[in-house]
């Protein structure tokens, strides 16, 4: 006879498999808002083309920028040893933000301005500040972890997240005196783990 008790424990096995999904259809629909050209010569398409660099730019980006948080997401959740309801609705939360990226892409790509970067600015950092909670609430007494996980690694991963989250809000305000500045702030990240490993240093 089946147990009217609640579950405290779901399968992580299916969490994980519709992430994966969720992810393949996101960074899918981020080629769909390159439009072909249409109604052109075989002489003009090669121009029309090119003017859509735009669109293809803010599309390569895009596509780092959510295979990367495929890569972390899958490290986080190679941690777990369970699940629960908390972290379906926290792992929903971030799912929200990944799937939302296609739409400031497409505004990326097809107007300038400080507008369209603050405003994929602000998705990339809802979507860090997202996996953030998420992370701290998993790690959190090694509520869902390993116990064997080290504290220092939970706070640089924490710190890492705030980092990158924290380069997107900072290029907000700076998309209003330079777009092109703003954007080349992003870059700043390739400086991310010097910085993270020196204010989180290892237990060894």
């Amino acid at each position: 006879m089946a147990s009217s008790e609640p579950r405290s424990d779901f399968d992580l096995s299916r969490l994980i498999a519709f992430s994966d999904g969720v992810f393949a259809i996101a960074i899918t629909l981020l080629v769909l808002s390159i439009d072909v050209p249409n109604a052109v010569s075989a002489s003009a398409l090669p121009a029309a083309v090119f003017h859509q660099s735009s669109d293809v730019l803010s599309y390569v980006i895009s596509f780092l920028v959510v295979g990367n948080f495929w890569v972390v997401h899958h490290r986080v959740f190679a941690r777990l040893e369970r699940c629960d309801a908390r972290l379906l609705w926290l792992n929903l939360l971030f799912l929200l933000f990944i799937v939302f990226i296609p739409y400031p892409t497409a505004v990326l790509g097809d107007f300038d301005g400080w507008f369209s970067v603050s405003f994929y600015a602000a998705t990339i950092a809802a979507s860090w500040l997202s996996l953030t909670v998420l992370w701290l609430y998993v790690t959190h007494a090694d509520r869902l972890v390993d116990d064997r996980l080290e504290p220092w690694l939970v706070r640089r991963n924490a710190v890492r997240f705030l980092y990158v989250a924290g380069v997107f809000l900072v290029s907000i305000p700076l998309s209003l005196l330079s777009t092109t500045g703003a954007m080349l702030f992003w870059f700043v990240l390739f400086f991310m783990d010097p910085v993270v490993n020196r204010l989180v240093p290892s237990a060894e």
